[in-house]
């Protein structure tokens, strides 16, 4: 089994979903997850030059030479690198030009609740969470080898599987027609859903990667969201919300830190100030990591769910960062958005954020959504005003304090406002 990453090493390796996955497949004495990431361009001619193909960063074996192929789609826009990863291995783009002699190409991630895209392209995919699912496809395909079935019948065997949908058992309609099933009971898939996250064994003893862009030991606290932001798919798509417990968390943290020797944590969700014990597990993290200059990190961060202290706390120990997400302005922008925003926090949150100096890159979302009025072009023009001001704003607090702190302002629909720095 290789998990897969169509991303650049240095991106893949930041990836907390390959790690969790590798440390639940190889708990198994009978299975080995490897590692593989899309080469750059300049690599990639020189793999065809030789005739090479792709392999395993740990054992340098050929891709088409494995069981399974796991391929992680986080995001529409990696789609491509797959189709790139699969013909440095040489293996057949699509599901149906594959036999025997291939491996199982099987994708997950975020991005295959919405599968067809690229559903003829993989022999089956895992919708939801994987730690159970991929120990369970690898049973699978451990007992077909043992009882020499064929491709096809290792397919149907997968059906079992919670969370896991078989493109090849379904059938394109056209567009606007629902899928027709092939087999019968096996009409729908539910997504796969690990109750609870303190029983999922997490790497606490992490590889160490090279120049990846988060370097840093990163503890997943919990897993989902509740607040519903109509924009946001992951809010969706990852619940229910499931917490880890704060033995659970302190057990990663102590490990993780011993094995690692990071300098660095990072507690992460989906939105890290609704985690319901956050106070206690900073308090009782802190003096652990105080002791040992260990920075903490706090990513995803809604406006107004940071206390001042728990800054004040942060930046006593090295400087680090925090990423704030403000939303709209607008009430009724907020409201239809259905993020419960009110307005003044993030004038009241972001002067302490920058009086702690605890920002070293500070990201703030200025929302500006397509009104239901048609008078976008004037909101637009109003959204680049304030961005203007807010800029200007920034700039002036800041001064002086010696620190670089990034203000990019952006719509909810992707427009850019603008952005500016201050060194």
């Amino acid at each position: 089994m290789r998990p897969r990453l169509p991303d650049m090493y240095e991106i893949g390796m930041s990836y907390l979903g390959q790690k969790i996955l590798s440390e639940c497949i190889n708990a198994h004495p009978q299975f080995w997850a490897e590692r593989v990431f899309t080469p750059c361009v300049e690599t990639a001619a020189i793999l065809r030059e030789h005739n090479t193909p792709l392999a395993t960063l740990e054992s340098d074996t050929p891709l088409g030479e494995m069981d399974v192929v796991g391929i992680s789609l986080t995001h529409e826009l990696c789609y491509t690198n797959v189709l790139f990863l699969l013909d440095l291995a040489n293996i057949p783009f699509r599901s149906a030009d594959r036999d025997e002699s291939h491996p199982l190409i099987i994708a997950g991630g975020g991005a295959t609740f919405n599968a067809e895209p690229v559903a003829p392209f993989f022999d089956a995919m895992v919708i939801g969470d994987g730690e159970e699912a991929m120990p369970g496809v690898l049973a699978c395909v451990e007992k077909a080898k043992e009882d020499g079935l064929s491709r096809d019948e290792l397919l149907r065997s997968l059906i079992n599987v919670p969370g896991i949908y078989i493109p090849s058992f379904f059938e394109d309609q056209g567009a606007g027609q629902p899928l027709k099933p092939l087999i019968e009971g096996y009409e729908s898939i539910d997504k796969a859903v690990v109750d609870d996250l303190n029983k999922i064994n997490f790497p606490k003893g992490q590889t160490i990667p090279f120049n990846a862009v988060h370097d840093r030991l990163t503890m997943e606290i919990a897993r989902g969201c509740t607040r519903g932001c109509r924009f946001c798919q992951a809010g969706m798509i990852y619940r229910p919300v499931r917490e880890r417990s704060l033995d659970n968390l302190d057990e990663i943290l102590t490990e993780g830190l011993a094995k690692t020797g990071y300098e660095e944590t990072s507690m992460l969700s989906l939105s890290t100030g609704d985690f319901s014990a956050l106070d206690t597990f900073f308090t009782q993290s802190f003096d652990k990591c105080a002791s040992e200059q260990i920075a903490i990190s706090l990513p995803s961060l809604r406006v107004g769910s940071l206390s001042e202290p728990i800054m004040e706390r942060i930046s006593s120990i090295r400087r680090t960062g925090a990423t704030l997400a403000p939303g709209s302005r607008q009430p009724a922008v907020a409201r239809r958005h259905q993020q419960g925003h009110q307005r003044g926090r993030t004038h009241r949150t972001c002067p302490p954020v920058v009086r702690q100096r605890l920002a070293r890159r500070q990201t703030l979302l200025h929302d500006r959504p397509a009104d239901r009025d048609g008078r976008r072009s004037r909101r637009h023009r109003r959204s680049l005003s304030q961005g203007a001001r807010l800029r200007r704003t920034a700039l002036e607090k800041i001064a002086g304090l010696g620190s670089g702190i990034a203000f990019r302002a952006q719509a909810a629909d992707t427009v850019p406002v603008g952005t500016a720095k201050h060194i």
